[in-house]
């Protein structure tokens, strides 16, 4: 289980990272800007670290935040 963990892991933290950047370079027209990759490197680091962190600390846990925003049973 632990592959398929990790690999989601890798990709939804990447989508999101793809999603951010997508928001702060368009709008600024500029790839160069220094705070921006800085802000994306430290969520980055952020997100993969916390996400090994609770891999080996309760993966059950991690796999549910890993799943849809929107799950069966969920109270509104």
């Amino acid at each position: 289980m632990s592959g398929p963990l990790i690999s989601r892991l890798v990709f939804k933290t990447g989508a999101w990272l793809a999603f951010m950047a997508l928001l702060l370079f368009f709008p600024a027209g500029n790839r160069l800007w220094v705070q921006a990759w800085a802000f994306l490197a430290i969520f980055a680091v952020g997100s993969f670290g916390f996400g090994v962190w609770l891999w080996r600390r309760d993966p059950a846990l991690l796999a549910s935040r890993l799943g849809p925003l929107v799950q069966r049973g969920q109270p509104l």
